[in-house]
């Protein structure tokens, strides 16, 4: 009887799991594709000063600034939390502390990360 019961118990269970009714939410990142999850920490408009811009910014035209749209994105990497520079779609509006999904790049080494979507609002 006992051994019914466990066996049941753990076959809903695997079933579960395999549909992905656990743990996959709808603010979970792709990170099959290599995408994280971060925060927006900073905006940067062509209005910003230059000494609040990255390195990697200021070496680029002027135009840039004016016609794509950056951030920094902060997020959790182990136990560390790091960085990041993040050109934005024209089509998503970011806030300070919005939840992102990005595909992490280098900026120093020219390359921006790429934000994917914005989370919906917890509150």
């Amino acid at each position: 009887m006992f051994s019914e019961k466990f066996a049941v118990f753990f076959m809903l269970g695997g079933l579960l799991l395999a549909s992905g009714a656990i743990g996959a939410t709808e603010q979970d990142a792709d990170g099959k594709n290599g995408a994280k999850h971060g925060w927006i920490v900073e905006l940067y408009t062509p209005d910003s000063p230059a000494a609040d811009l990255p390195e990697c910014l200021t070496a680029r035209p002027a135009a840039d600034l004016a016609t794509r749209h950056f951030v920094k994105v902060y997020y959790r990497h182990s136990r560390h939390t790091l960085s990041t520079i993040a050109e934005l779609p024209d089509t998503l509006q970011p806030k300070l502390n919005d939840q992102v999904e990005f595909l992490p790049e280098n900026c120093s080494s020219g390359k921006f990360s790429r934000i994917t979507r914005i989370f919906p609002s917890a509150s």
